[in-house]
């Protein structure tokens, strides 16, 4: 008595709230850390609705596995595979527009406490193209033996363009919804302030800001909240800014290219003492940022955990996409102003704010 829709429904449901009772599990251990320390609820909540949005999905995709054979073990495999095309594809794509299709891109947000609608609206558009392809292949029991093969070509083509429309709709809504993001960190670290995103504003499309970002990729304790906090505040200014900056993360490896280039572009390592199991260690680290524009480059050589990370960026910023620099000069005149001295040489110099 059941219909298709019904019937995929009912399924998707179970296997959602089985799912959503695993997850759930796992709240001990966060029961465990407020006992013992102070944890960012706030964090902790983006965190798992991110990973209950991403498995929402993934648990779709999953089951078109299993609607294609009736044998267990090929269906396991064929999700396993389905599932990893959304989450590797940023690996090993070299396209913006791919990589932010990757569910490990969309996750990242919600992991530094942020909840971004573009993420939402990206996961349930996910779910819903791959339950609209279950429901296809449930129904194409119904098809008479002579229309299989333009029925499927038809649903082909519709599959495709409902693909092609979600993932269209998506990218407008990630770069029209930029300030569609709930900071939810408690001391609201990710927020912007209001000369922060004046100062972005103004910067014009047509000469972009562009930012590069050198970082270790293992840093010590006390660092490991620099790093992520300086990668949260220029996703930020990316999404504010739109065109107009344009923002790139330089992973640095010790002896590496970009450990090179770290240091050609002026970024100080830092050589910092810890300690860990019983031992010290002296770790070498770069942590630093380069703004430029068409006219002007700013050097951040290191942050540390004093730096006002959102203060060094938006004053580079604002340096670099100031097109009119004021002029400062000393002039002779027939006053002999300076003690005798007749010849006064003229000097300029660029106002850096």
């Amino acid at each position: 008595p059941a219909t298709d829709l019904e019937i995929l429904i009912g399924k998707y449901l179970a296997l959602l709230a089985v799912y959503s009772i695993a997850l759930a599990f796992s709240l001990t251990h966060l029961i465990v850390l407020s006992v013992i320390g102070n944890p960012d609820l706030g964090v902790a909540f983006t965190t798992y609705f991110g990973y209950w949005l991403a498995g929402a999905a993934l648990l779709a995709a999953g089951m078109f596995g299993s609607v294609l054979t009736s044998s267990t073990t090929v269906a396991f495999v064929l999700g396993v595979i389905i599932c990893a095309i959304p989450v590797f594809i940023g690996s090993i794509a070299s396209s913006n527009l791919l990589k932010s299709l990757s569910v490990r891109e969309q996750l990242h947000d919600f992991e530094l406490g942020i909840i971004p609608l573009s993420g939402i609206f990206y996961f349930v558009s996910l779910t819903v193209f791959m339950l609209y392809l279950n429901l296809v292949m449930i129904r194409r029991r119904h098809w008479s033996t002579g229309q299989q093969t333009s029925m499927g070509l038809q649903y082909i083509v519709r599959a495709i363009c409902l693909c092609l429309a979600l993932i269209s709709v998506d990218y407008v809504v990630a770069h029209a919804t930029a300030i569609a993001r709930a900071d939810l960190t408690h001391e609201r670290i990710y927020s912007l302030s209001a000369t922060t995103r004046d100062v972005i504003k103004k910067i014009s499309s047509e000469h972009p800001v562009k930012i590069e970002a050198y970082m270790s990729t293992d840093v010590p304790r006390e660092y490991a909240p620099v790093r992520k906090q300086l990668i949260g505040l220029l996703q930020q200014y990316a999404q504010l800014g739109g065109s107009a900056i344009d923002v790139h993360f330089i992973d640095v490896e010790p002896f590496s290219k970009e450990a090179e280039a770290a240091k050609i572009q002026g970024i100080t390592p830092e050589h910092v003492r810890s300690e860990r199991e019983g031992r010290r260690y002296e770790d070498t680290i770069y942590l630093g940022a380069v703004v430029s524009s068409s006219s002007d480059q700013v050097v951040i050589p290191s942050l540390g955990p004093t730096t006002p990370l959102e203060y060094e960026l938006t004053r580079s910023v604002r340096t670099v996409a100031n097109q009119k620099r004021l002029t400062i000069g000393v002039m002779r005149t027939d006053a002999d102003v300076i003690g005798g001295q007749r010849e006064i040489g003229r000097a300029s110099c660029r106002e850096r704010v």
